[in-house]
């Protein structure tokens, strides 16, 4: 809804204040909500990698379990190892 102002000649019509508000507020929420979905895709991708990295170290230490010694796995992982 638009309102006259007071002040202003020929009944120019300007915004009100809440509609002004409530207008701002949904921004300050959509950029809210836009951050969050980019925070929550950055975690997603971290996690994923983290994942990757566990299931490699699973499957050297099922290698080192059976005797056998990667030592391209080792190194890879910046293992030290003599």
């Amino acid at each position: 809804m638009k309102r006259t102002s007071r002040g202003s000649p020929c009944g120019f019509l300007m915004p009100s204040r809440s509609s002004e508000s409530a207008r701002d507020c949904r921004k300050r929420k959509a950029l809210r909500i836009q951050y969050l979905a980019e925070s929550v895709r950055l975690r997603e991708l971290t996690v994923l990698k983290m994942r990757q990295d566990v299931e490699r170290l699973l499957e050297v230490c099922h290698e080192i379990d059976n005797g056998e010694f990667p030592q391209n796995a080792v190194a890879e992982l910046g293992i030290p190892y003599e």
